[in-house]
């Protein structure tokens, strides 16, 4: 048994097999690997290894196959288009759902507006109630100050009154007549 050197793609090339795969290979059954002068990678590959290779691919061999493409084509032209029409509906949604956006945007600004105007209003109101209501206690306060100061006077009065008839009570019958 003698062993062969050859390059990664030689032994994709005569296993049958793809590069990585190769690369792999090499690798599990720890073959040995060397820089050639060239610069690539030489492989000693031991000749019972490639004894129990596949035949090479026609791909390998460079010919290429002769088959049909056009029910390949076909199948791909079939997925394009179902694609396409994938495609065109997700835009006409996405289409309805932007405007479907700007619509709500617009009634969101126009609500915000009717709100600040709105706020605004009740705002005034506020402030026009708040001054009616100042107005209305300061005017209440000065009507119980000044009935305060009535009912001052008022009992100030029924005092001295009061003590008028006390003392016209303590006096006799004919000095009171004599005082009128």
């Amino acid at each position: 048994m003698t062993d062969e050197t050859l390059t990664y793609r030689e032994i994709a090339d005569r296993l049958g097999i793809s590069l990585p795969a190769a690369k792999m290979r090499a690798k599990r059954n720890a073959w040995g690997v060397t820089r050639g002068n060239d610069g690539k990678a030489r492989v000693t590959v031991p000749s019972d290894a490639l004894s129990d290779s596949r035949p090479p691919s026609k791909k390998a061999s460079g010919s290429s196959p002769k088959r049909d493409v056009a029910p390949g084509l076909k199948i791909m032209q079939d997925r394009l288009d179902d694609l396409r029409s994938q495609l065109n509906a997700s835009s006409a949604a996405l289409e309805q759902a932007n405007a479907a956006n700007a619509e709500a945007t617009a009634e969101r600004t126009r609500l915000l507006d009717d709100a600040r105007r709105e706020r605004e209003s009740l705002h005034s109101a506020i402030e026009r109630l708040t001054g009616h209501l100042e107005a209305a206690a300061k005017a209440q306060a000065d009507a119980l100050q000044k009935a305060s100061n009535a009912d001052a006077q008022r009992q100030g009065e029924t005092m001295r009154l009061r003590s008028e008839i006390d003392a016209m009570r303590k006096r006799s019958l004919w000095g009171r007549i004599r005082n009128r």
